[in-house]
């Protein structure tokens, strides 16, 4: 059985300084080539499912860093694939060409990304803005802005999100 995930190469930058002030600076993250394969078996058993639950310690002592403290400067993923197989339902999916550029250059900035790929013979492309990306991974509400396309056609959002799945905006699709 294939690996779930494999990569041609995986680059980290950080800043050092920023670290040892318990600030997380991510400078770079650009992911070559990744190969992603899910597969749920017949017997409904999936490769991406260990089977099992760990136990996370963590120590507090009031000195870790919060996602108030992240910034990324650039992400980027060149020339991906992902594969999504259910052998039970006869479904086989591939993404092709998947490409992704995001940044966060201070933690109040916004995130912005964009993404293109190609699935089953069609192209795709989509540009996200989540303004307040802190404020949503500790459970607060985000402004968000969405632009997709897919062949000829087109989606738009803008509006206000949480992570509890409350959405609120105006969406356009064309």
């Amino acid at each position: 059985e294939a690996p779930v995930i494999s990569a041609e190469g995986l680059s980290v930058g950080v800043d050092l300084k920023a670290l040892f002030a318990r600030r997380i600076d991510v400078q770079e993250v650009t992911l070559l080539a990744p190969n992603v394969v899910l597969i749920r078996r017949a017997d409904g058993q999936a490769n991406w499912e260990t089977g099992g639950t760990a136990a996370v310690q963590t120590a507090n002592d009031g000195g870790t860093a919060s996602t108030s403290d992240l910034t990324l400067a650039n992400l980027s993923v060149q020339n991906g694939r992902l594969q999504y197989q259910d052998l039970s339902a006869g479904v086989d999916v591939e993404v092709q060409k998947i490409d992704v550029s995001a940044s966060m250059p201070t933690a109040q900035s916004p995130m912005t990304a964009s993404v293109s790929f190609v699935a089953n013979g069609q192209a795709a492309s989509a540009t996200v803005t989540i303004d307040a990306l802190p404020a949503l991974l500790s459970g607060g509400p985000s402004g968000a802005a969405l632009d997709a396309q897919i062949g000829a056609n087109t989606a738009t959002f803008a509006g206000i999100f949480d992570a509890s799945g409350q959405v609120s905006g105006d969406v356009a699709v064309a």
